[in-house]
């Protein structure tokens, strides 16, 4: 009997000292990866990490010449220009939002952004062609995946 207690009493105080397990972390997700969605009827669209989170990535450039990336939410160029060129991102899901923003803080006097066609055949609803955009402020564009089309929406 006094053994059993003597034996209990030393796992007790084991367990009271021992280290308590430390738990299994995962790998943080960056935001650049992708995922396929698959909806019942087994079509699939790739969405990004990032929009499945509902965070936003901001890429800054010192030149007004962009390509938008799948996963970006914002170009901000940070540095006067007098054109400023580029491609919205291309795949993008439905219901994507792009913005291109002028960050510099001055004015610029032509802005122009067009839709890639690989690989998905994207159009631009109204062309953008030498648009002027006031200091600190933005352009966006709505994408509809069942048209394929990007739309400007401010």
């Amino acid at each position: 009997m006094k053994r059993a207690l003597f034996f209990g009493l030393a796992l007790w105080v084991m367990g009271a000292t021992a280290p308590n397990a430390q738990p299994v972390q995962l790998q943080s997700l960056t935001g650049n990866e992708t995922a396929v969605l698959t909806n019942p009827s087994g079509s699939s669209q790739p969405a990004s990490v990032q929009l499945l989170r509902g965070t936003t990535a901001t890429r800054t450039a010192a030149s007004g010449n962009f390509i938008g990336v799948a996963g970006d939410t914002y170009f901000v160029y940070t540095a006067g220009s007098l054109t400023v060129t580029g491609t919205l991102p291309n795949p993008a899901p439905d219901g994507d939002t792009f913005f291109v923003c002028n960050g510099s803080g001055t004015a610029e006097t032509s802005v122009g952004v067009t839709a890639p066609t690989t690989p998905q055949n994207q159009t631009l609803a109204t062309a953008v062609t030498g648009v002027a955009l006031a200091a600190n402020t933005c352009l966006r564009f709505n994408f509809v995946l069942s048209t394929l089309t990007w739309y400007r929406t401010q």
